[in-house]
This record gives structure tokens, C-alpha cells and sequence, in this order.
């Protein structure tokens, strides 16, 4: 998947495209990996527009929100949301 210098040295724009090429993904191993350092990047980059990066921001932003549902799907999780409500999501990346 992505290895960890891919996920700090990138911006938003990058992450956004990470997270839309893991969507084709079936190993759940890499998947959970790359989601971690994807994760500690995004906090990296919220970090240098926001002064504070609780954890409700890093939660609710579309780049994990997609990649919870990619791994929802994953794991057959009732609760995946549809491919219509991750599109409308990204627009606000």
C-alpha cells in the first residue's frame, strides 16, 4: 500500500488521492496499515491550518471518513455508507 514516508511527505491534495486509490483494495492488513499513516499525516497537515487538532476534527474530516468506510466494507459491517454519500463527502476535501 503506501509506505510511511508516502503519507508524511504529501499534502491534502495527495492524501485525497490515496484515499481514493485504497478504495480498490482487499488486503485488510495493508489497508489498516496504510489507514494509520494516513492518519498521523492528516493530523500533520490539519495541523498547519488549525492552530488545534482535537480529535473531532481528524474524525469527521472526509479523508478518514472514507477510509472507515472502506474498512466497514472490508470487514462486511452493516453500517458501510454508500458510494453516493463518500462522493458528496469528498467534495468537501
Amino acid at each position: 500500500m503506501f509506505t510511511e514516508a508516502q503519507a508524511t511527505e504529501c499534502g491534502l491534495k495527495r492524501l485525497a488521492a490515496m484515499t481514493l486509490d485504497v478504495q480498490d483494495a482487499s488486503n485488510l492488513t495493508a489497508v489498516v496499515v496504510s489507514f494509520a499513516e494516513v492518519i498521523k499525516a492528516l493530523r500533520l497537515e490539519l495541523q498547519k491550518k488549525h492552530e488545534f487538532v482535537d480529535d473531532e476534527l481528524l474524525r469527521s474530516h472526509p479523508i478518514t471518513v472514507w477510509w472507515v468506510s472502506k474498512l466497514e466494507s472490508l470487514v462486511n459491517s452493516p453500517t458501510a455508507r454508500s458510494h453516493s454519500d463518500l462522493v458528496e463527502l469528498a467534495g468537501r476535501v
